[in-house]
């Protein structure tokens, strides 16, 4: 019994430091890939299929073309929405919804 207990103890343990393992590595070659930028990818990939490096292109462009969006905080009740979700209001107030809106002009 307590050998076997000593066994299962030994494999678990094992099995952790692999998985631990696998992680570091994989954790390496995303900032590898995040040190390197787009460039680096498409420098490795030259030998490989026309339409790989076509969806690279598509990737990297769309990564690079999402901006941030501004944050706005609702006048009524102080819950902050994307700008775009916003309902704006008399004097350029912003609410979070349609019901905060009504309620702050009419008190």
């Amino acid at each position: 019994m307590k050998l076997g207990l000593l066994i299962l103890s030994v494999l678990a343990v094992a099995l952790w430091l692999n998985h631990l393992k696998r992680r570091r590595q994989e954790l390496r070659q995303l900032q590898k890939r995040q040190h390197d930028g787009p460039d680096a990818f498409r420098a490795n990939q030259a030998d490989s299929d026309i339409g790989i490096n076509e969806a690279a292109d598509k990737a990297a462009g769309s990564i690079a073309a999402v901006q941030p969006e501004s944050i706005v905080g609702c006048d009524h009740c102080g819950l902050h929405v994307p700008a775009s979700d916003a309902i704006v209001g008399v004097g350029g107030t912003s609410f979070c919804c349609d019901a905060h809106r009504r309620l702050h002009t009419d008190a």
